[in-house]
């Protein structure tokens, strides 16, 4: 199955991308929520502008996705990737 992977560059989502892949998933891109706000309640964002790296050296393309709210629900995740 074809998959978009949410990811922070930190050791959570990694390790759910090998999972992904050991179960025989095909990750096609790399999902990236940046916040305007250093206020913002997203887990391990201060690191965030790293991805771009990783995303690279994992040969996976990676979207990035400027958010304005510092805790964004579930709905405006939703509508962020619906409008890529």
């Amino acid at each position: 199955m074809k998959l978009a992977a949410f990811f922070s560059g930190g050791k959570d989502s990694a390790y759910a991308m090998y999972s992904a892949k050991r179960s025989g998933h095909d990750l096609v891109v790399l999902f990236t929520i940046l916040p305007k706000s250093d206020e913002s309640h997203l887990l391990h964002f201060p690191n965030i502008d790293q991805t771009k790296i990783q995303s690279e050296s994992m040969n996976i393309p990676q979207i990035i996705q400027h958010i304005d709210s510092i805790n964004p629900d579930i709905e405006e995740l939703k509508l962020s990737l619906i409008h890529i």
